[in-house]
């Protein structure tokens, strides 16, 4: 059975049933702490807000499941880059997910802790890694297997 934990923002996350009691509530705190500011919600879309609190979430989980804390103070360099290098290991999430990932914790250490972590190295592992992807010739998450129409203009006719 899940605990359903639930985020200020409406964002909602299911944390894995192998996480304890404890880790579970720092991760409570965790996406409870990482509510955001006016000031920080006006410079995105609504639907970029909400991808970085996913990215966040799951990083938080993360970092709670494999002993780090799981605080948006807490986000550092080398936090981070364990984190990308475990995801590459596993490779369930896509590289352009995972630059999302970086970007969005970038984003919330800079907000939060007034400094961003150096993410270079991160980001090198990333890019290698879809270098790779590409090389084995993955299919992609989805195609598109009809060609699109687009309506052309009206015709103007006559003078207006």
């Amino acid at each position: 059975m899940h605990d359903e934990i639930s985020h200020p923002s409406g964002v909602s996350t299911e944390p894995s049933s192998r996480l304890s009691d404890e880790s579970r509530q720092a991760l409570a705190e965790a996406l409870a702490n990482a509510e955001l500011r006016p000031s920080m919600a006006t410079d995105f879309a609504a639907e970029t807000l909400r991808a970085y609190r996913k990215r966040f979430s799951h990083y938080a989980e993360w970092c709670a499941h494999n002993g780090f804390q799981p605080h948006a103070e807490a986000i550092s360099t080398t936090t981070v880059e364990a984190y990308i290098l475990a995801q590459i290991e596993l490779a369930t999430l896509r590289p352009n997910v995972l630059i999302q990932a970086l970007t969005a914790l970038t984003w919330y250490g800079e907000r939060v802790n007034g400094r961003a972590p150096e993410v270079r190295q991160a980001r090198q592992a990333v890019y290698a890694y879809r270098q790779k992807e590409r090389a084995e010739n993955i299919p992609p998450a989805y195609t598109v297997t009809r060609p699109v129409r687009r309506p052309r203009p009206p015709r103007r006719t006559g003078t207006a």
